[in-house]
Formats: structure tokens, C-alpha cells, sequence
């Protein structure tokens, strides 16, 4: 495993009289089986799509030929998202720097100067967007997306604009899916059932994973060893997920302990 979670300092043993009796702890969590038990039924279901996407490579065919046309064509990938829409691929891709693959930037803000940087500074013609909004309507990601629509009309005309442009949204009518369809943009499902925080295993995150060289297979792969020590543990304690949920739970109950403060030095994190 590339991580690993201690939780010795956070029992009285090693803190003292702030920290969490041992007992306590091995009570609640002990009563996560329940949660772990509802997230087996679910993954057996299908009710959860989430859970599915570890075991999932259907989808990876179709977008394997979207990656190679990134690939082939631009020395650029812009994402236009924000928050979930843009954050699960940033964390996949921060390491990557292929060689002779475009480079990805993610512009989640709308930021005049950025844009004002990015349209003086880069030819027009080698630059792909990548459109992402699950519901179709996030404010910032439209006001990203005329903008540089408008920018590729001016410099290369109407007809560029269909293969300058891919959106990724929800089925159904919405704005961004209107606007895909008036310029004859391809437009990628987003599953409605996953929300956008929760998407980086869907093609929300692994798309731009793959132009960037990634291998999505062994990614759905790593995740699935997680989902399955979860689902398959004999006890709570041998999962992290149920071992961390069990935690913050008991210190808020026991120790009135209810912030959770992460100092990530690892800046993909």
C-alpha cells in the first residue's frame, strides 16, 4: 500500500486523559458492521453505481478512442469544471508529465486574467476543452465555456469549434447539453446516479487520466482493492474506512473532539 493510517496517538495510552479509551472505541466500531453490511448489499444490488466503477471497463473502450483524439491533436487539454468536476483528475494527473502527450490544465475559477493569459499566449488551434458539469447548469463552468467558444470562433470559425470541444453532463435538458447540441459538440454521459463529488473513477476523472497517459485499468484496479477490504473484512477493525468512520465518531461522543484538521504536505492531496 502507497499510504497507512496509524491511530495509536489517538487513545489515552498515549495522550492522556484527552485521548479515547480503547474500549469505547472498539464498541462503536464494532457497529459499523451495519454500515458495511448495507454497502455489500448495495455493491451486490447494483443501487450504488459507485461501487461498480472498481470492476467496470466497458466504458474504457469508447474512451480510449476519445483519449488518442485528444492525444493526436492538441498539445493541450483544458478542463473547464469546478469542484468534483475537477478535483478527483488533478489528484490523478499531478505527477504526470508524459512525454509527447498533451499537457492538462484544469481552470475551475473564471478568473479575467487567466484568461486573458491563456488567449495570448497559446495558439488556439492546438488546444482541446474538456466541458464538465453534472447538472448542466453550474454557473462558472458555462461562463468558462462560452468564453472560450467564443474565443476559438473568432480565430478558427464555426466549423472548429465541434472538434475543440468535448462535454461531459447528465442526460436530459439542461444548458450546457443545449449548447453542446447547438454546435454539434460531442457530448459525454455523466451517470446521474454518481454524484459529481463521487466521479473521479467515472469518466469525469479518467478521461483526462487517459489523455494524460494513464492506465485506467490499473486505476479502477487500485480502487477495487480498497472497495474490498471494506466489503470483504471479517471484522470492522480490518478495514481503514470503518477504523477512520469509527473514530471521529467516538472522539465526537466521548471527547468532544469535532474538528478534523488534515495538514496534506503531499500536494496531491
Amino acid at each position: 500500500m502507497l499510504y497507512q493510517q496509524t491511530i495509536e496517538t489517538c487513545f489515552n495510552a498515549a495522550t492522556g486523559d484527552g485521548g479515547l479509551r480503547k474500549a469505547v472505541f472498539e464498541e462503536i466500531v464494532a457497529k459499523t458492521a451495519r454500515g458495511i453490511e448495507d454497502l455489500r448489499k448495495q455493491h451486490a444490488e447494483g443501487s450504488l453505481p459507485l461501487l461498480a466503477l472498481p470492476q467496470s471497463c466497458d466504458d474504457l473502450i469508447e474512451l480510449a478512442s476519445i483519449a488518442k483524439h485528444h492525444q493526436e491533436c492538441f498539445e493541450q487539454v483544458i478542463i473547464l469544471g469546478t469542484g468534483g468536476s475537477s478535483l478527483g483528475a488533478q489528484a490523478l494527473t499531478a505527477l504526470q508529465e508524459p512525454a509527447g502527450l498533451p499537457s492538462l490544465r484544469f481552470l475551475d475559477n473564471v478568473d479575467p486574467q487567466t484568461f486573458e493569459a491563456l488567449f495570448a499566449t497559446t495558439p488556439v488551434k492546438k488546444i482541446g476543452f474538456l466541458v464538465i458539469s453534472k447538472s448542466g447548469e453550474t454557473a462558472e463552468t458555462l461562463t468558462q465555456f462560452l468564453t472560450t467558444l467564443d474565443w476559438v470562433r473568432m480565430n478558427l470559425g464555426d466549423a472548429a469549434i465541434q472538434e475543440q470541444f468535448t462535454i461531459i453532463t447528465e442526460p436530459g435538458d439542461n444548458t450546457l447539453r443545449r449548447l453542446g447540441e447547438r454546435w454539434a459538440i460531442p457530448c459525454l454521459d455523466h451517470d446521474p446516479c454518481i454524484g459529481g463529488r463521487f466521479s473521479v473513477l467515472s469518466l469525469v476523472g479518467i478521461l483526462p487520466a487517459m489523455i494524460a497517459g494513464l492506465d485506467a485499468h490499473a486505476v479502477r484496479k487500485g480502487a477495487g482493492v480498497v472497495l474490498e477490504n471494506t466489503l470483504f473484512a471479517k471484522h470492522p477493525s480490518e478495514s481503514e474506512t470503518a477504523v477512520g468512520a469509527a473514530l471521529h465518531i467516538a472522539l465526537s461522543k466521548t471527547q468532544d473532539i469535532r474538528e478534523v484538521v488534515f495538514m496534506p504536505y503531499l500536494d496531491r492531496l
